[in-house]
């Protein structure tokens, strides 16, 4: 970021030492703007199946993989473009074996990209994980095109929010360490497990998904302690523990179709905090 403001360059992106993801943030407006890995993702899949569309090469039956605690909003992209989702456990693992089974199974099939909400991307079937150099360049022509337009990747993210709804997603991650915290965490799942089916917060629970039990679940999904709270007015909440830490996840994912994008922006930020707190305060009473 330092050399992106000394450069004042366009962008900036970089990947962990393994190269599997992808970061990016963007000056926009006199401000830097990090973007989170659904942007990333939605503004890649936006990018890949519209070029597709345009140069008249969309494939027969094609398909995308994405995790179920990655926005919706990418759902509703691919419908309009007339790609399959397939939706799978966290984990790029669960991604890419949903690939090998489609190629296996269903070769006439066509694999797009895969996409997980912590920045992880694959836009290509040469490999069986998450690929943060391929994704560099996919960004950096994505870049390019919206340059040559007089946008930024910001301002072509607003347009897509414009056209199919404005999605707002917040990771609350709460760590619970030694045998004690192993314990709470899983009175904080059987809590939820319990207490949630029907209402959380103030909102009514439309469908309970618990992957545990394979309750309202694809039932080709193997049973994990993962649990999804579909909820009226568009919010969405997910929750499971860590598999390779001492804490618990909560995804919240809301949607706002009223008013102003920037009024939008506002409402939902307002409601995410609301429900942190929430899930924060409950928590520390289980």
């Amino acid at each position: 970021v330092k050399l992106l403001e000394k450069e004042k360059a366009d962008i900036a992106m970089g990947s962990d030492p393994d190269a599997d993801r992808m970061g990016v943030v963007i000056p926009h407006q006199g401000k830097l703007h990090y973007l989170n890995g659904n942007q990333i993702g939605t503004i890649m899949i936006h990018y890949i199946f519209s070029e597709l569309k345009k140069k008249n090469k969309m494939p027969t039956k094609p398909y995308f993989v994405k995790t179920i605690v990655t926005t919706p909003l990418q759902d509703k992209i691919a419908a309009h473009f007339g790609v399959t989702v397939e939706n799978t456990l966290t984990g790029f693992k669960w991604i890419c074996g949903r690939m090998n089974e489609i190629e296996r199974t269903q070769p006439d099939r066509t694999f797009l990209f895969g996409t997980e909400e912590s920045f992880g991307y694959l836009n290509h079937t040469e490999c069986r994980d998450k690929d943060g150099v391929s994704s560099v360049t996919v960004m950096a022509e994505i870049a390019l095109y919206y340059k040559t337009m007089g946008m930024t990747v910001v301002d072509a993210l607003d347009k897509i929010y414009e056209e199919f709804g404005f999605s707002h997603e917040v990771l609350l991650s709460l760590d619970y360490e030694g045998i004690e915290g192993s314990k709470k965490i899983g009175r904080i799942m059987e809590y939820f497990r319990k207490n949630a089916q029907s209402k959380f917060m103030n909102f009514k629970v439309e469908r309970f998904e618990d992957y545990e039990n394979q309750i309202n679940t694809n039932q080709s999904l193997p049973k994990s302690n993962v649990l999804g709270l579909i909820c009226e007015k568009n919010v969405h909440v997910y929750l499971r523990p860590s598999g390779t830490e001492p804490k618990i996840k909560f995804y919240v994912m809301l949607r706002e179709d009223q008013g102003s994008l920037a009024e939008k922006k506002k409402n939902a930020e307002v409601k995410a905090n609301v429900v942190l707190s929430f899930l924060k305060t409950t928590c520390d009473g289980i």
